[in-house]
């Protein structure tokens, strides 16, 4: 009667973190080939969390430069109309947001990383 449960690489369940170390020696590989392996998974998890990260940059840029556009465009639109919509309250927050800098830095910092 075997120690170990006889595991496969094609099996369905997840084998606990022993399991899995069974796995790997019985392979027959060698202790530097395990750690070249653990070292690429690794990096791997590293690289994909970047990507998220990365993905998760661009949407926020997307959505901002999405909130700015109709942001300006509410602006325009009460500048250019006859009557007046936007209460001076809301006129001076719609304009203390466009011309602010801390959107615009915010934006040059992400650019300036990202083109580096």
């Amino acid at each position: 009667m075997p120690i170990v449960p006889d595991i496969r690489e094609g099996d369905t369940e997840s084998p606990d973190q022993g399991q899995q170390e069974a796995l790997s020696l019985s392979r027959g590989l060698a202790v530097r080939d395990l750690r070249r392996e653990a070292d690429e998974s690794d990096h791997d998890r590293n690289e994909r969390f970047k990507q998220h990260f990365d993905h998760v940059g661009i949407a926020a840029l997307y959505v901002t430069a999405l909130a700015l556009l109709l942001a300006g465009g509410f602006w325009f639109w009460h500048i250019v109309t006859p009557w007046h919509f936007l209460a001076p309250e809301q006129l001076s927050v719609l304009q203390n947001m466009l011309t602010g800098g801390v959107l615009v830095s915010v934006g040059t910092n992400y650019m300036k990383k990202r083109l580096s």
